[in-house]
């Protein structure tokens, strides 16, 4: 995908970048006949002729000067209005991809990198079109104009203008993109380096002070020292300078080749200074030109890495025509589910079947790594069975927009976010319309609300980013409170008890099953205890069911679930 089908992407409306284009190419011709004018007006004066004979270009110059000010500005509203348009819709459509991201994919970007893309990446989007598209279609109708003006009055001079336009316009951004090509390639490997180890260093800050150790920060200044070496302005600088020398060259040849004709009698004497001043104005709308070509040399990293954002695999794909999802499903079914990890030796799922309905209950255990939260992933549409189906009240769920599906489910899964917000705008993003009383009902069923209420402002205290202000069990029970705020139909926990003490842990786990009565519940967990409650355990090993049945049918036979069991009581004992 090359820029120009990027941008053409990223652009809400082409009119939008091309009326932009024209407007500001309509400011600059305004320009350019403003100086031709006012030259003739003043050449054509010191010949002392009748004042009618002045009297248009006078008028002309005034409206000129008004009519570039007004276009500038207009053109100023729509360039920028279309690139905060493209600029929204391309961060959009970013983080649809990541949202629709493969989380098996092999080659997977790391979150500093991510960030990257969706911010920074993303902004150089809006500025290839402000200093690279709308500048170059400006500076191709002005130019022509130019031209085509100087052409009506010497052809050769016309030449030689159109020659210098074009090696300005043209052949001065095309080597400077070349010279900064492989010192930018360089220095985008360095800012994703960078990106990386800095979030690195922040993240794990509490550790590595902890551990006195300063590899990351060692890292972290490398990078910053390698892109403080590898960003020059150097090119930029020179390619101006180059379009500066060609804007001289260009104007004293125009120059002298309107002498020699005027000397021939072929030309008016006032025409001499006209071309010239033409020739050096046309100029100003080639010579942002120049530094644009280090920009797009810039670009090339941002907009491949976008591009390959935008072309990673998915995990969920869209037939031609998608029906709409029921609003509250009855039934959830996999049939024959196998998925696998690109880089993995075996199946993630191996054939797994299970149906689930309202008012049904089922508990996934087993080892870590036999697949419990692959199957929940593939239970809320988070992940693409590679065989079999996932059905929907008995319709395949391919057929269905995978949003729609998610918008039945409420789910916890293991990297569930918590913002650097309020407790109560972190609890209300499950339900956005919730009270004060359904926040504490909530927050009383997750064993969390005496905490809540013993905070400084209650529910409105700002806890840290990703819940660093909190313990384990705490931000486990937060984001548990917000699941159960979502009144939806299925429910999907996923280790909802992790961190939390046997005594709360039990209580927890007693006040779901309370909660999801009327629910269909699948919970994935290690813990056994208090699994005499769910309907039907399925017992996972190395992707496969290896066996399912109640609490007390799984205790009764021997296998993995009873061997899982002991070594559980054996623990609490020795506790």
């Amino acid at each position: 995908m090359s820029f120009t089908v990027l941008l053409r992407a990223a652009a809400p409306r082409a009119r939008l970048v091309l009326g932009a284009a024209l407007v500001g190419a309509g400011s600059d011709l305004a320009s350019l006949t403003l100086t031709t004018t006012a030259v003739w007006l003043i050449t054509r004066a010191s010949q002392h002729p009748g004042v009618a004979a002045l009297g248009l270009a006078i008028v002309g110059v005034r409206a000129f000067a008004l009519l570039r000010g007004v276009l500038r500005y207009w053109e100023r509203l729509l360039s920028h209005d279309a690139a905060l348009r493209a600029t929204v819709r391309l961060r959009t459509r970013i983080y649809q991809a990541l949202v629709d991201l493969d989380p098996f994919a092999p080659t997977l970007p790391r979150d500093a990198d991510l960030q990257a893309r969706l911010v920074a990446d993303v902004e150089v989007v809006q500025d290839l079109m402000l200093r690279c598209v709308i500048p170059a279609l400006c500076g191709l109708v002005v130019g022509a104009a130019a031209v085509g003006f100087a052409w009506t009055l010497a052809p050769l001079v016309a030449a030689v203008l159109a020659i210098g336009l074009l090696t300005a316009g043209g052949g001065v951004p095309l080597l400077a993109t070349a010279a900064s090509a492989r010192a930018e390639r360089r220095a985008a490997a360095a800012r994703t380096c960078m990106a990386v180890a800095t979030l690195d260093l922040l993240d794990g800050a509490p550790e590595l002070a902890a551990a006195a150790d300063s590899t990351v920060l060692g890292r972290t200044t490398a990078a910053i020292d390698a892109i403080r070496r590898l960003e020059r302005p150097g090119t930029p600088a020179s390619a101006t300078a180059t379009a500066l020398l060609l804007q001289g060259l260009t104007t004293i040849a125009v120059a002298a080749l309107a002498t020699v004709r005027v000397r021939a009698g072929a030309l008016d004497g006032t025409m001499v200074p006209v071309l010239a001043l033409t020739a050096l104005a046309s100029f100003e709308t080639v010579k942002p030109l120049a530094a644009a070509g280090s920009l797009l040399s810039a670009a090339r990293g941002p907009v491949g890495r976008l591009v390959n954002l935008l072309e990673a695999p998915r995990h969920a794909t869209h037939p031609t025509a998608l029906i709409s999802c029921p609003a509250r499903p009855t039934a959830w079914e996999l049939r024959d589910v196998r998925i696998r990890y690109p880089a993995g030796t075996r199946p993630a799922l191996d054939g797994v079947s299970l149906r689930l309905e309202r008012g049904q209950s089922v508990a996934l255990v087993g080892a870590s790594g036999s697949g419990k939260s692959t199957l929940i992933a593939v239970l809320s549409r988070l992940v693409e069975p590679e065989r079999g189906q996932l059905l929907i009240d008995g319709t395949d769920a391919s057929h269905y927009d995978p949003d729609e599906v998610r918008l039945g489910i409420t789910s916890l899964l293991q990297d569930a976010h918590v913002f650097a917000a309020g407790v109560r705008a972190n609890l209300t993003v499950a339900a956005p319309e919730s009270g004060p009383g359904r926040l504490r009902e909530a927050t009383g069923q997750a064993q969390l609300l005496d905490w809540v209420e013993g905070l400084p402002d209650g529910f409105e205290t700002v806890i840290g980013d990703d819940g660093k202000t909190m313990s384990g069990g705490q931000r486990k029970r937060l984001l548990l409170a917000r699941a159960l705020l979502a009144d939806r139909p299925l429910m999907l926990l996923d280790e909802p008890t992790e961190g939390l003490d046997a005594a709360t842990a039990d209580t927890v786990m007693t006040r779901i099953r309370a909660v999801c009565a009327e629910r269909a519940l699948c919970v994935a967990t290690h813990r056994l205890v208090g699994l005499d409650s769910f309907d039907r355990i399925l017992v996972l090993h190395e992707g496969r069911v290896v066996q399912q049945g109640s609490h007390a049918e799984l205790l009764a036979a021997p296998g993995v679930y009873r061997e899982l069991w002991q070594g559980e009581m054996q623990s609490a004992a020795w506790v």
